[in-house]
């Protein structure tokens, strides 16, 4: 799913770090990214919000990355990537959890696969 206007709130819980860490993502969820000289393709970027104390640590690979979304107009999370990759400890890059799910060919229950949720920025502009 291509992210509608921008930079939308991210949560990364990763195991290294200790909990869950806050960024934002860039572009539209597609990017192009080289990492140790392989390029991969059609990943998501998510970089350190403000304030925090480094987004990803060595060993968060695999962690879940959340984007804050509204599903039928209520505030929520939803799992929209997993951590592959990180650039420093203020960038991280994500492979989009469909990807992953069809390529691991994960069952899930259905009632729990959200097909129509906005990724717009004034839906990922609310507080707990």
């Amino acid at each position: 799913m291509k992210f509608q206007d921008g930079t939308l709130t991210a949560a990364v819980f990763g195991a290294a770090t200790g909990g869950v860490r806050f960024g934002n993502t860039s572009g539209d969820g597609f990017a192009d990214f080289p990492v140790a000289g392989v390029p991969y393709r059609g990943v998501m970027q998510v970089t350190q919000a403000d304030g925090n104390n480094g987004l990803v640590k060595p060993g968060d690979s695999g962690s879940v990355l959340l984007l804050k979304t509204k599903v039928d107009r209520k505030p929520a999370y939803v799992v929209a990537g997993l951590i592959f990759a990180a650039i420093g400890q203020s960038t991280a890059l994500a492979c989009h959890f469909h990807r992953v799910r069809s390529k691991l060919k994960l069952s899930l229950p259905s009632d729990r696969i959200l097909t129509d949720w906005r990724t717009s920025r004034s839906n990922s502009d609310w507080t707990v």
